[in-house]
């Protein structure tokens, strides 16, 4: 089995026969970069330590591929897996059958004697099956026919969603009461002038949506920022320090969007990076998304309440030091038509009095 990057090969593993060959190191996921531990020769005298250091790293690279399968507690996750016959508990075996693809990435699984290309895997490029999009938006109960692979076994979150191909772009498609909040989100920001994900008013089979476009492309890839934050740990480098060094404007946005909307799941996999899909070298922050549980009614009352994005600082002490490093301010005024309550508007422009944020002045 091969772990390709498009159509080069970075790593072969054969957990039968107990080999492990890593080809191209700089170009191995985040989840991976920094992990295997050397492998010793396989002589008389070393057989053990290789046998087990082999096999670890083969559990590294299995829990890679596990990860990049839908979680149980996402909407439909159930019956997504039972359009794979019923294998929930056996998540590497879904993901092969799946080719390991993601919508995040260019990172594919090749079976050995297999002579298929990374066209012939990329969700980008080859027809969505409309049997999972119907059962991850609808809950529609199904049999599948056509294509394994699929956008829908590969999403995260626990909201239900899916994904659609309108005029050659893929689109997430968001229903539920919180795909109101998200498009009203965006349009804060759009007049914030802050770069986010636009999330935009849609409608699946009569039912309200928002719908929002895929960030990644051939050459653009994402990766979140639990996982980076871990490869940095894995190589004794700061984090936080790190990205206030070469992206701060982004991190600071993003604590004081955070702040104004009152949105309390910034959490390590709602923010991250985009890296070059060919070289894996992270190029800065990707746009904001994921605000469907901004306005939240503690954080609203609470502008002190705990950041989970930076355990160090409340919310409001990581917008204010933000706020003084980064200048953002609005052109058009925010009025309570922009907000879906009275009391969300409240909230936010009196966050915005605090932090000292003002309309933009004519030249």
């Amino acid at each position: 089995m091969f772990l390709m990057l498009k159509d080069l090969p970075i790593l072969q593993m054969n957990p039968d026969e107990f080999e492990f060959t890593v080809y191209r190191e700089e170009l191995l996921p985040y989840d991976l970069k920094n992990r295997f531990v050397p492998v010793p020769p396989d002589t008389i005298s070393t057989y053990k330590a290789h046998i087990r250091a082999v096999e670890r790293n083969i559990r590294y690279v299995q829990d890679f591929l596990m990860q990049r399968v839908l979680p149980l507690s996402r909407a439909n996750a159930k019956k997504i897996y039972n359009l794979y016959g019923d294998n929930q508990e056996n998540k590497l075996r879904i993901s092969l059958m799946c080719r390991a693809v993601s919508l995040l990435d260019n990172y594919w699984v090749k079976l050995c004697g297999d002579t298929i290309t990374w066209r012939d895997v990329s969700i980008r490029d080859n027809h969505l099956n409309e049997v999972f999009t119907q059962v991850a938006l609808r809950g529609s109960s199904l049999s599948l026919t056509g294509s394994l692979t699929s956008p829908e076994t590969t999403t995260n979150g626990t909201y239900t969603k899916g994904w659609k191909r309108e005029d050659g772009d893929l689109f997430l498609y968001k229903k539920g009461p919180e795909s109101r909040i998200e498009v009203m989100v965006s349009k804060l920001l759009d007049k914030l002038n802050i770069p986010h994900l636009a999330y935009t008013d849609a409608v699946d089979d009569g039912v309200y949506c928002c719908k929002c476009k895929c960030m990644s492309s051939e050459n653009l890839s994402i990766v979140d920022a639990l996982t980076a934050e871990s490869w940095f740990n894995r190589k004794g480098e700061s984090f936080i320090p790190y990205i206030k060094k070469h992206f701060a404007d982004d991190l600071y946005r993003m604590w004081i969007t955070d702040y104004l909307t009152a949105n309390p799941d910034r959490h390590g996999q709602n923010w991250g990076f985009f890296f070059d899909a060919n070289t894996t070298e992270i190029l800065g922050l990707h746009f904001l998304f994921d605000h469907n549980n901004a306005f939240d009614t503690a954080y609203m009352k609470d502008p002190d309440a705990s950041y989970i994005a930076m355990s160090d600082m409340t919310m409001r002490q990581a917008a204010m030091y933000a706020a003084k490093r980064v200048k953002v301010e609005y052109t058009i005024p925010f009025q309570p038509s922009d907000f879906i309550t009275e009391r969300q508007y409240q909230c936010f422009t009196s966050r915005l009095k605090d932090l000292g944020i003002r309309r933009k002045q004519e030249p």
